[in-house]
């Protein structure tokens, strides 16, 4: 059941005293790539509350026909972009692409990948690439070349399989890898996969010039949980954290991780399991949820998660506030983090301005959070306060970006 609220025309936290511009990329499943410009100014009556406006810049089907997960290198203006390649006459494939100072995207270059990217990270000093192949059952990592004729190049690729998870054969029937979790110093080194399919947490440890997987290393998380993404951090007493976002399980799992003495190979243990459906004031989200989205504050203080098709909220429409109609709203949770244990505690839940918010990001500011809203085909952004972690309400949005699940906005990236 959904929770009227209303959304605050401010929010209160630090912001800069001048005028600033932000770009975003983002992707639909609709085909085309999107720059977005975010523009901040400052009223004339030297109200310290901004103005936002978040407008569509640029489109380019350069992408491909679906394009899904970006990786974006900024030092390099280098925008890495994959094409699933599930669609009918259409090759998966990583391309890419030069940020022009506008926002326009060029292409440098393209290489065919197993199927179906789900996410994508750079890893090591060299900012070599490593990519999650959902359906493809596949984790491959490549070489980046900044000034090469060929930009990308293969270094190697594992296929995995696992037997069908009995009580939920169609979506857990083999191997499925997800996400990219990519390991702070001293172990950033290693590279963790979460396999949706397998219920397990892949590790590879890697080379400027090879990879190696783990299987000995590889954790087993509980049966049916379905894991999808993951971040990690260090505590101040140099203990290294985990936290895997599991989507059918709607929770989030905490490890203790640490290189193992006796080899090359790494160690765990749970400390916590989080089930994301509980709310506060014991409310608790029943139906079909899932969970999408993680990401850790800059501070490494707070965790935030989104959740699909929770509907907790009826909001205004935020590509148009002024309409007396409402939408209805999934949530954003925003937990703190224990800087002694690393252990995680529920301390706001808000809308995400919209529905299916499939992935979001925080910009480098940590003031800002934009959110892709798959189903209402809506980018929206949030304020933020960097200090207390809490989320407010929307500060711009932009629409009509293609809606729903098969041609929704997949994931937004600031540029910055």
């Amino acid at each position: 059941m959904s929770r009227a609220t209303t959304i605050p025309t401010s929010f209160t936290t630090e912001y800069s005293s001048e005028d600033s511009t932000s770009f975003l990329f983002t992707t639909s499943y609709s085909g085309l790539v999107h720059t977005l410009k975010l523009t901040k100014s400052l009223p004339h009556n030297n109200s310290q509350t901004p103005q936002y406006n978040l407008t569509k810049l640029h489109s380019t089907d350069i992408c491909g026909p679906n394009p899904s997960w970006l990786i974006l290198d900024s030092p390099h203006t280098l925008l890495y972009c994959t094409e699933p390649g599930v669609a009918p006459n259409t090759t998966a494939a990583i391309n890419v692409l030069q940020i022009q100072h506008d926002g326009r995207l060029i292409s440098l270059g393209r290489a065919n990948t197993p199927i179906e990217a789900a996410q994508g990270a750079l890893y090591g000093p060299e900012n070599n690439l490593a990519v999650a192949y959902y359906t493809g059952s596949t984790t491959g990592f490549y070489t980046t070349q900044t000034n090469a004729t060929n930009p990308l190049s293969e270094l190697t690729t594992f296929h995995t399989t696992s037997p069908p998870n009995p009580s939920n054969p169609i979506e857990q029937d083999t191997s499925h890898p997800h996400g990219i979790i990519t390991l702070p110093h001293p172990l950033s080194s290693y590279v963790l996969v979460p396999d949706y399919g397998s219920d397990l947490i892949r590790v590879f440890l890697t080379s400027p010039t090879n990879v190696t997987e783990l299987p000995s290393s590889e954790v087993k998380i509980k049966q049916g949980s379905g894991p999808r993404h993951g971040v990690a951090l260090v505590l101040e007493s140099r203990q290294m954290m985990v936290y895997i976002l599991s989507e059918i399980a709607v929770s989030l799992t905490v490890f203790k991780i640490w290189k193992d003495e006796r080899g090359e190979g790494l160690r765990w243990e749970i400390v916590q399991e989080v089930d994301m459906r509980a709310g506060l004031g014991g409310r608790y989200r029943e139906g079909v949820v899932l969970a999408s989205e993680i990401a850790l504050s800059a501070n490494n203080k707070f965790l935030m998660t989104s959740l699909r098709n929770d509907s907790s909220f009826s909001i205004p429409s935020p590509t148009d506030p002024s309409s007396s109609q409402t939408i209805s709203s999934d949530s954003l949770l925003t937990y703190s983090i224990s800087p002694s244990t690393g252990l995680v505690d529920l301390m706001d839940e808000v809308a995400a301005g919209g529905s299916y918010p499939r992935q979001f990001s925080l910009n480098k500011g940590g003031d800002l959070v934009a959110v892709a809203e798959q189903y209402d085909g809506n980018v929206v952004v949030l304020g933020r306060d960097v200090h207390t972690g809490k989320v407010g309400g929307v500060v711009a949005a932009v629409g009509e970006m293609g809606s729903g699940r098969l041609e929704g906005v997949v994931q937004v990236v600031w540029w910055e």
